[in-house]
């Protein structure tokens, strides 16, 4: 839908109220021009959807204040029986209240098993505007996505994040897109540390690209792989950091002891790897015993085209593997 205004959007969720027994809802209004009053309307029709269960709303890029978004919480905290919410609301502006809003609604929502949220206000001087925080009492979830891209959480952001994962003890999805955040190797070791208790935890998937992440970071989440006994399914984005031989050897031998992991993807572009670091990873991978699905990624690590041709030979030698891609280039 583009360009409805508040008028348009007012005239489609005033005709949902009819909608009584609907179960599944999808709304798209990315650039809209939609203000606080369309979210009053939209919290509103919410409200009388005491049946609905799964609900996708993306209100990216409209004008919704905080006002709005607390008349949405308000509605979203009546649909007691959602078990699926995906939430996309970034580019607004709804302020740091925004964050206890959301949180208050999802409260309510005791039946959430999936959440998938785009993280739009991120305030590191402001422990309460740390919007993670506010879903921890969400407790049920069994699968979770965070979108948190370009918005420097740091240290005390991961800090956050990794005490709020800690409460999901029912996680097997999890996925953490946490590009360009200066995380750190004490934020990685705080992160980690949330999802090492998630023993039902079968998919991960962790992007941390361009985070400063060096040895002493990959280090500590390769000590916090193992414990997730279930891992089955892992992707893991660490292009451009600094881990370096030290921190991929300690990393691939972590995966050794992943014994139910059976899908890998590994983009290690841009961390001085060398030929050391390269050939740690072939060693370990070999040894991952029940591997049947990898791709790897790992252009701009120094290795010249005669150990780039070892280390795919290593690679194929792995008969039990349905399918491989080793790439060294960008794409």
């Amino acid at each position: 839908m583009t360009n409805i205004s508040d008028k348009g959007a007012y005239n489609i969720v005033t005709s949902l109220t009819k909608c009584t027994n609907l179960l599944t809802l999808i709304l798209d209004f990315w650039d809209n021009s939609i203000g606080a009053e369309s979210n009053f309307d939209l919290g509103s029709a919410l409200s009388k959807l005491n049946n609905l269960q799964t609900l996708k709303l993306d209100l990216r890029y409209n004008c919704i204040n905080a006002e709005g978004l607390l008349e949405l919480g308000n509605g979203l905290a009546r649909c007691t029986n959602l078990t699926t919410l995906t939430l996309y609301i970034q580019q607004n502006i709804i302020g740091n209240k925004s964050v206890e809003y959301l949180g208050s609604a999802l409260q309510n929502c005791a039946k959430l098993q999936n959440l998938s949220l785009d993280i739009f206000n991120f305030d590191d001087q402001d422990e309460n505007s740390l919007e993670p925080a506010a879903i921890s009492n969400c407790k049920n979830i069994q699968n979770l996505t965070l979108n948190i891209w370009q918005k420097s959480i740091g240290l005390q952001g991961a800090q956050v994040l990794g005490l709020t994962l800690a409460k999901f003890t029912n996680l097997s999805v999890l996925t953490l897109n946490l590009q360009i955040n200066k995380i750190g190797d004490k934020g990685l070791s705080c992160l980690a540390s949330g999802f090492v208790n998630c023993a039902n935890l079968s998919n991960l998937t962790l992007n941390l690209a361009d985070n400063q992440i060096g040895a002493q970071g990959a280090s500590e989440l390769g000590f916090a792989l193992p414990n997730c006994k279930n891992l089955q399914n892992l992707a893991l984005n660490l292009d451009a950091n600094h881990v370096g031989s030290i921190g991929i050897l300690d990393l691939s031998s972590a995966l050794i002891k992943c014994l139910k992991l059976q899908n890998l993807k590994l983009e290690l572009l841009q961390n001085n790897l060398g030929l050391q670091g390269t050939s740690h990873l072939g060693s370990s991978l070999l040894k991952c015993s029940n591997l049947l699905f990898l791709e790897i990624k790992l252009g701009f690590n120094t290795i010249n085209l005669i150990n780039q041709s070892k280390l795919r030979t290593r690679i194929l030698k792995m008969k039990r593997l349905l399918q491989i891609q080793l790439s060294w280039s960008l794409e």
